[in-house]
């Protein structure tokens, strides 16, 4: 989904900033939500910087187990960098673009 026509200029020109930096680590997903909490812009941003925080999490357990653990969690971690990347760009930009794989799902509404 790539449309910022659901939200207001305003709140986007207001919160971009918030929500490119929201996808480099999770303390700034709750600086950002604690800052503007009704901007549905940034939430939808918020939630994606949160589901890559999961991922990210889940490719660094598995990195635990020994050589296939290594090698799938490190492709893992550089397909998140490389979605990290996407979710800054989409950001900053004011554009609407969930994340690939894992960008469909909801946890902040």
């Amino acid at each position: 989904m790539e449309n910022a026509n659901n939200y207001d200029a305003g709140d986007i020109a207001a919160n971009k900033g918030l929500a490119g930096i929201s996808y480099i680590n999770p303390i700034f997903i709750i600086i950002a939500l604690l800052a503007s909490p009704n901007s549905r812009y940034l939430r939808f941003h918020l939630n994606q910087a949160l589901l890559l925080s999961l991922y990210m999490l889940a490719c660094a357990l598995i990195t635990i187990i020994p050589v296939l653990g290594w090698i799938a969690g490190g492709i893992g971690i550089i397909a998140g960098i490389v979605f990290m990347i996407m979710g800054m760009v989409s950001g900053f930009n004011g554009t609407e673009k969930e994340l690939p794989i894992i960008g469909s799902y909801r946890i902040i509404h």
